[in-house]
């Protein structure tokens, strides 16, 4: 950490402020690519590959159980395989089991014909969890038939991280 206090909107220094920070949290991604996505079916997405942080021991199983109640902040990124033109690509947020976020991509090849070499899509979203029982996933959905996911060494391709915000 580059500073132990940090000035507050009244110009006095909040000592407190490094002890608020944004914790519990977590990161995964998948290593090695492979994973395979039906067509038309929506797919929960193991991240098979080392955590890369879990500060409170909340992820297990590719999802993230907060063992802290408070506002939440989530994002993902996934990476398949090539895609048709024109394929209809989802990711969704899923919490308890339940969808409470998705967004859609239509894949395209602007020079014409085939489809993308990849496609990527990627989620955020804010949620409150009551630090006890709540989990969230990733699912996917592509409509390309099979696809493969793909891995990450550096967090340049599927990825998943969420922390709580401080203060909330």
């Amino acid at each position: 950490r580059c500073m132990s206090s940090i000035i507050r909107g009244d110009d006095n220094f909040d000592t407190n402020a490094i002890a608020r920070s944004n914790r519990p949290s977590f990161s995964a991604k998948i290593h090695p690519s492979g994973a395979t996505v039906s067509n038309n079916a929506w797919t929960k997405v193991l991240w098979t590959g080392t955590d890369i942080v879990d500060t409170d021991s909340g992820f297990a199983d590719s999802k993230f159980t907060p063992q802290t109640a408070g506002t939440y902040f989530f994002a993902a990124r996934v990476t398949f395989s090539q895609v048709d033109n024109d394929g209809a690509n989802h990711i969704g947020l899923r919490k308890n089991g339940n969808t409470i976020h998705q967004v859609r991509f239509y894949s395209g090849n602007p020079s014409g014909g085939g489809g993308a070499e990849t496609s990527g899509l990627s989620i955020q979203f804010l949620d409150t969890a009551n630090g006890s029982s709540d989990y969230y996933e990733i699912y996917v959905l592509q409509n390309s038939g099979t696809r493969s996911i793909q891995g990450s060494t550096n967090f340049d391709g599927s990825c998943f991280f969420g922390f709580k915000l401080a203060g909330a």
